[in-house]
């Protein structure tokens, strides 16, 4: 994954960050207008965390990029089952991990600690 390769330094990171965020904050725009709650959740917080490494223009962690690779997925699964006329709840636990992934984002560095590139 694209996301994967910026995080280790490989390709260029704030075009792969910025499309995944404007991503995430149509589809949160699109299931809001449609009333799938679950799914704008899930899309809410994971524009969330992409917008802390948008922002601060840092490579995500390997814990947030495997967040935002199950928000994917489970998102992906609540846009199917919706198309087959189901309102799936968010999973509480994608949402606590993504959370904790906002969190661990947004908290400052310790004093001395090198700054990611």
């Amino acid at each position: 994954m694209r996301l994967e390769a910026a995080a280790r330094g490989e390709t260029p990171l704030p075009p792969i960050v910025d499309e995944m965020f404007r991503h995430a904050h149509s589809l949160k725009g699109m299931s809001a207008a449609m009333e799938l709650e679950g799914v704008k959740e899930v899309a809410h917080r994971a524009e969330e965390l992409l917008d802390l490494f948008r922002r601060a223009g840092a490579a995500p962690d390997a814990a947030a990029v495997d967040a935002l690779l199950l928000a994917v997925d489970g998102m992906q699964g609540m846009v199917d089952r919706a198309a087959a006329g189901e309102n799936p709840p968010a999973d509480p636990v994608l949402l606590a991990r993504l959370s904790e992934a906002v969190a661990l984002a947004a908290a400052p560095a310790p004093a001395g600690a090198a700054t990611p590139a």
